[in-house]
C-alpha cells in the first residue's frame, strides 16, 4: 500500500527497507513524475526516472561528455545491436567502461538525492527478487545516501518530530556501515558528534550555544540515520557497505547502463 509522503518521511521508509535487506523497487510518484529506487538486500543498487533530464543520455549531454549527434547515433546503434545506450557509447568509442560507470552512479545519485527533497507524494514498494540486472547494479552506501538526504530535506520540523526520544544518550556507532571518516561534515555535524562521544543526552546536544538548534536537529538526524551516531548501547552493527561509486563488476565487467 503506498505511502503518504506528507505524513512518513521518504528517509525513514528507505531505512526501513535497507535494514530489513529488502529487494524490490522503491516507487516515488508527485504529480506526473515517477521516479524509483532499486535495492538489492536493502542496498541502493540503481534508479530510474521519468523526467527527461534525469536520463543517462540527457545527462551526460549536460555535462557535456557527448553531443547530441552522438546520442543520436548511439541510440541507433544500440536499437540496431539490442545492447543498452551504455555499452553502445563505449563501443563507440565516447566513454570508457570505468567513466561509465562513474557516470551512470553519480546518475542515479542524482535521482535518489533529488527524492529527499519532496514533503509530498507517495511511495510504494514493490518486492522482487529480480529488481535489477547484475550487469547494472552500482556499489554505492545507502547509509551515505541516507546522510546526504537528511541534510537536504527542506523541514527540519519533521527532521525534529523524527527525532523521537531527546532523552536518549548517544554515542558514536562502533561499526558504522560505511567510512563516514571520508565524508566531509557540517561545523553543526561535527558539534553533535563531539557532544555525542561524552555520553550526551539528544535534548543536550541541541543545546549548544554556539550552533543553531536547526542546524543541531539537522546534523543529529541525519548522523543517526547514516548511523554515524547510535542509542547509547545499541549499536545495530550494520554490514559494511563497499562505496565505489561505479558497477559492481567493475572494470572488465559488463558495464552496460541504460537510458532510464
Amino acid at each position: 500500500m503506498p505511502i503518504d509522503l506528507s505524513r512518513v518521511l521518504l528517509c525513514e521508509e528507505l531505512r526501513r527497507l535497507h535494514r530489513e535487506r529488502r529487494t524490490g523497487v522503491l516507487e516515488v510518484s508527485r504529480g506526473e513524475v515517477t521516479k524509483g529506487i532499486f535495492l538489492l538486500e536493502g542496498r541502493v543498487a540503481f534508479a530510474s526516472s521519468t523526467v527527461p533530464r534525469d536520463k543517462l543520455g540527457e545527462s551526460l549531454i549536460q555535462l557535456g561528455r557527448i553531443n547530441r549527434a552522438e546520442f543520436t547515433a548511439a541510440f541507433q546503434a544500440a536499437l540496431v545491436s539490442e545492447r543498452r545506450l551504455g555499452a553502445a557509447l563505449v563501443g563507440a568509442g565516447l566513454l570508457s567502461e570505468v567513466d561509465l560507470g562513474r557516470l551512470v552512479a553519480q546518475q542515479v545519485e542524482n535521482i535518489v538525492l533529488s527524492l529527499f527533497t519532496l514533503i509530498s507524494g507517495t511511495a510504494d514498494f514493490h518486492p522482487g527478487e529480480h529488481a535489477v540486472p547484475p550487469d547494472l547494479a552500482l556499489e554505492l552506501s545507502t547509509r551515505r545516501l541516507l546522510l546526504e538526504g537528511a541534510r537536504i530535506y527542506p523541514d527540519v520540523s519533521r527532521l525534529e518530530v523524527a527525532l523521537g526520544d531527546v532523552h536518549r544518550r548517544l554515542a558514536l556507532s562502533s561499526q558504522p556501515g560505511f567510512d563516514w571518516t571520508r565524508v566531509p561534515l557540517s561545523r553543526a555535524e561535527k558539534a553533535a558528534l563531539n557532544r555525542a562521544t561524552d555520553g550526551l543526552r539528544i535534548s543536550e546536544i541541541l543545546c549548544d550555544e554556539g550552533t543553531p538548534r536547526p542546524a543541531l536537529v539537522r546534523a543529529v538526524y541525519a548522523l543517526l540515520l547514516a548511523g554515524i551516531l547510535t542509542e547509547a548501547g545499541e549499536d545495530d552493527l550494520p554490514i559494511f557497505e563497499v562505496d565505489t561509486g561505479t558497477f559492481r563488476l567493475g572494470p572488465g565487467g559488463r558495464a552496460d547502463g541504460q537510458d532510464q
